[in-house]
């Protein structure tokens, strides 16, 4: 490619994007021509001065996804995974950040609003889109199945406006 500034500078502009692991940049060098000896001495520049730091990348990833793509314990590990993470650094930071009891909340909160929406359809294929789109997410199928259960019981409950006329035209 050139020299080890054009490198340094070709890992700055991906910086610049969004934060990046250090199996990604190396890919990126790597595809872009760079020599093994250069990418290992960027890699090593952009971890000495915190650029690259694959623990901050993590938590960073995990608390994204925690607030703006909620998904599974077992998903986000897998995405990490798959960005070049370490299986202990991916596993230690979801334990700390992304608790199994987190986790029910989210799986429960994400399966309540989608219960909601298909209120108009029949039960069963209310719980079942419910259960789908949760295990799409990465939640463990009997997870969603209980969550679901528990939906479906409440709103057995509680009287629908039909219920409510009825009563008072009786």
């Amino acid at each position: 490619m050139g020299t080890r500034d054009d490198a340094w500078k070709r890992v700055i502009r991906l910086l610049k994007y969004r934060p990046r692991t250090v199996a990604e940049i190396r890919q990126r060098l790597s595809t872009a021509g760079v020599d093994h000896e250069e990418i290992e001495d960027v890699v090593l520049r952009g971890q000495e001065t915190g650029l690259l730091d694959d623990a901050a990348f993590t938590r960073l990833w995990v608390e994204d996804r925690l607030l703006h793509r909620p998904l599974s314990r077992r998903a986000v590990e897998r995405e990490l995974l798959d960005k070049g993470i370490h299986v202990d650094t991916a596993r230690r930071v979801i334990g700390e950040l992304y608790t199994p009891e987190a986790e029910r909340r989210i799986a429960f909160h994400l399966a309540e609003e989608r219960f909601n929406v298909l209120a108009g359809v029949d039960d069963e294929r209310r719980a079942r889109r419910t259960v789908d789109y949760l295990t799409r997410r990465g939640f463990d199928r009997g997870l969603t199945a209980g969550i679901v259960r528990e939906l479906t019981r409440r709103s057995d409950e509680v009287p629908t406006e039909r219920d409510a006329r009825s009563v008072e035209g009786a």
